[in-house]
């Protein structure tokens, strides 16, 4: 008998034939689809779950392929129409450093459950260090929640450089009652990607649906050596990295060129990783992303707020 059997259904089969296929059925057995015809076609018609998707689409999943899970609870309110440094500064740092293990918790669950209602199967989050404990907790949330998961460890091993640090000041003035956060979550070099590696060697079975990614926050709070040891480690355990990349034009502060120029002159850009935004990239930014074979996400909604 089979799991599960939908009938007369649009199919989206995403095949490389991209085929639609009308008034269709789709069988389950345990964990894989087995088959997929027209109606006219079904044979086996008994299971323990009969799903008719008559006037209902079957496609696979969706993908978010750039999230920050955690950061669910401080959304709008506060949140809203504010630059990405004045949020970052004055709502998602302070809001962040007050949360409790049940907080955590809580938002990952909220995070999830919406997804999953949404038709999103698979999610790239990027969760920043805290505790040990905080990453058990939004790891297991993860786990038990049967989706597929990419946390990016997210780190900043760099203090901001004095061309950001007095722009700090200018935009935490805007709130001063808030509790701003003194190092901006800054971690040890060498510590932190010790502790991704192992996060790794973890968690990155072939059967698990939770994989670890090296995730440096981004060039103006990542090292050289933070950079260059993330895709090190990415190499050397196969697996994809991601970053922050051109979010806002106050990156290219501290460099003096583009944040993708930089990156490509320390070798860092190649097919592994992920570059999340990309909002204030030239032409010759792309096609350096291009030429290195770098994936972008886009994210026209956050970057719109």
């Amino acid at each position: 008998m089979l799991d599960v059997l939908i009938t007369n259904a649009l199919i989206m089969t995403m095949d490389p034939a991209r085929r639609v296929l009308q008034n269709s059925f789709l069988t389950v057995e345990g964990d894989k689809i087995t088959d997929i015809g027209s109606m006219k076609k079904l044979v086996k018609s008994e299971a323990k779950k009969i799903i008719d998707a008559k006037g209902k689409l079957v496609m696979p999943g969706l993908i978010n392929v750039h999230s920050h899970g955690a950061a669910i609870l401080l959304r709008g309110g506060l949140s809203q129409d504010r630059s990405l440094y004045d949020w970052m500064l004055n709502v998602l740092y302070p809001g962040l450093q007050t949360y409790t293990l049940d907080d955590f918790k809580i938002g990952v669950r909220l995070f999830v459950d919406e997804a999953i209602r949404s038709g999103i199967t698979t999610i790239v989050d990027n969760e920043g260090g805290g505790s040990r404990e905080n990453q058990r907790v939004m790891l297991d949330v993860f786990k038990k929640s049967g989706m597929r998961t990419i946390y990016g460890r997210m780190f900043g091993d760099l203090s901001p450089p004095s061309s950001l640090a007095d722009y700090y000041k200018v935009i935490e003035a805007k709130s001063p009652k808030v509790g701003h956060v003194e190092d901006y979550f800054v971690e040890d070099t060498q510590v932190v990607l010790s502790s991704i590696e192992n996060l790794i060697k973890e968690y990155n079975s072939e059967d698990s649906l939770v994989q670890i990614w090296p995730s440096p926050h981004g060039p103006a709070w990542c090292s050289k050596e933070g950079l260059t040891g993330s895709l090190e480690i990415a190499q050397r355990c196969d697996t994809q990295l991601t970053i922050h990349l051109s979010e806002t034009s106050v990156e290219f502060r501290p460099f003096g060129v583009s944040t993708t120029e930089y990156l490509d002159s320390i070798k860092f850009l190649n097919p592994r990783l992920l570059a999340a935004h990309c909002v204030w990239v030239n032409d010759r930014d792309i096609r350096l992303l291009k030429q290195n074979d770098v994936k972008v996400a886009h994210q026209p909604t956050s970057n719109m707020f």
